[in-house]
C-alpha cells in the first residue's frame, strides 16, 4: 500500500477535541498567536524593520504579502527585500521600501567583510 503523502488529509491525524479546529480553519502556529497578539497591542507609530530574503512568487503568501500588510499597517515600519530575481516592492511603499536585487549570501558576505575602524580623529 503507498504511504499517503504528508500534504494530504489522510496523513494528518484525525483529532476527537470539541477544541480541535475543523479541517477547515486554517491552523496558527504559536508564533503566529504571539505575532497577531503584539499586532493587535502595537502602538500605531511602532517602528518595525520587515527584512525579507529570497522570498519568490511559488509562495506569496507565505512571506512576500503578509511583509507588505504590516508595512501598510504601521506607517513608520520598513520593508528590505533582497532577491536577485524578483526584488520589486509595491509603488505604494515606494517611499517605506528598499528593493535589493542580489542573492542574500552575496548580501551577506559584503555586509560581514571586515572594513577598517574609522579614524577618530579625522573629521568626516
Amino acid at each position: 500500500m503507498p504511504r499517503p503523502d504528508a500534504r494530504t488529509a489522510e496523513a494528518r491525524p484525525r483529532s476527537t477535541s470539541a477544541s480541535a479546529p475543523s479541517s477547515s480553519t486554517p491552523r496558527t502556529l504559536p508564533a503566529g498567536h504571539r505575532l497577531q497578539e503584539w499586532l493587535g497591542t502595537a502602538p500605531a507609530d511602532t517602528r518595525l524593520l520587515i527584512l525579507e530574503f529570497g522570498a519568490g512568487f511559488n509562495t506569496p503568501g507565505v512571506i512576500r504579502r503578509p511583509g507588505e500588510h504590516l508595512a501598510r499597517h504601521f506607517p513608520a515600519a520598513r520593508l528590505v527585500r533582497v532577491n536577485p530575481d524578483r526584488p520589486e516592492t509595491p509603488a505604494d511603499l515606494a517611499d517605506r521600501a528598499l528593493p535589493v536585487p542580489v542573492g542574500a549570501d552575496h548580501l551577506l558576505d559584503v555586509l560581514t567583510a571586515p572594513h577598517p575602524a574609522p579614524d577618530p580623529t579625522v573629521t568626516p
